[in-house]
């Protein structure tokens, strides 16, 4: 058997209260706000509307009525074309600079650690002159000598 669910019953109001908000006689919930320095609309625009909503067009239109049409494209020859002035700059693009900038903050960081890896050496009491120096210097002149054939810079800056 199924039971049946008595829901309590809605409390009624009570005399005497008074709403939350009391509005004014003549409230409009939204009024959009005036826009300054409007300009009226041109008569002709304005008659244009008034002849579109008539159901009988008269035969005689009003000049002031009529649309303004942009005139049509003529052809246009080759020789009116003007040919782009080819040239080579130097400077790269955004892109390229964004990419070459990463790849200089790459490079400094990799020359930190071969740095701080020869600093380690030092610290452990490696001679100086030891093969591994040797090794470290050139790899950081393979990377230097790597990043500037890439990016196109002159070797002296070095």
């Amino acid at each position: 058997m199924g039971q049946i669910e008595v829901l309590p019953v809605a409390p009624s109001k009570v005399e005497g209260t008074k709403p939350l908000f009391v509005r004014p006689a003549g409230y409009a919930p939204y009024v959009p706000p005036p826009i300054p320095d409007a300009v009226p609309e041109a008569p002709y625009i304005l008659e244009c509307r008034r002849l579109s909503r008539l159901s009988d067009k008269p035969k005689l239109v009003p000049e002031t009525a009529l649309a303004v049409v942009a005139p049509e494209p003529t052809a246009i020859t080759m020789a009116e074309v003007a040919k782009p002035q080819a040239y080579l700059s130097t400077e790269p693009g955004w892109w390229d600079s964004f990419w070459r900038d990463r790849a200089r903050n790459k490079l400094q960081r990799a020359l930190a650690r071969i740095i701080q890896i020869s600093q380690d050496h030092e610290s452990n009491g490696v001679k100086p002159g030891d093969p591994i120096y040797h090794h470290l210097y050139g790899k950081a002149l393979e990377l230097c000598h790597w990043h500037f054939d890439k990016w196109h810079l002159d070797r002296g800056h070095i």
